[in-house]
């Protein structure tokens, strides 16, 4: 948990460094840009963790380490483009793209109970059914 504390606030502070610096951003759509990818990331992560147990998926989708990751991956990138400000220009995106992938250890944290609990329900659940 440490570690994504650590790469959360180098990617945040990289984030607003690059976006002021290099991208003539402004402060307000810098912060909405690393909210929108913790929320993807979070959405993404929870949905590829109950999409695991759905056959088809995991039988034609999320088959493997390598399809989970992209399957994983096109949602966080889909959803973090549809939950950012407009005016951000893909110059602008692959600048700040690696220090927004780091802002998501916040979504790391923050995922870690949340999957715990649904582990556990599910848990409960199977051991009620028999």
């Amino acid at each position: 948990m440490a570690i994504a504390l650590l790469f959360a606030l180098v990617g945040t502070l990289l984030c607003f460094y690059l976006g002021t610096r290099f991208c003539d951003l402004e402060i307000s759509k810098i912060a909405a840009v690393i909210v929108a990818t913790n929320i993807a990331g979070l959405i993404a992560a929870i949905a590829v963790l109950n999409l695991q147990l759905v056959k088809f998926f995991k039988r034609y989708i999320i088959f493997n380490v390598l399809s989970t990751w992209i399957f994983f991956l096109s949602i966080y990138l889909v959803l973090t483009v549809a939950f950012s400000p407009s005016g951000i220009s893909f110059k602008q995106w692959v600048i700040m793209i690696l220090p927004l992938v780091g802002s998501t250890g916040f979504a790391i944290v923050i995922f870690g109970p949340i999957q715990d609990r649904i582990v556990r329900y599910r848990h409960e659940r199977k051991k009620l059914k028999h």
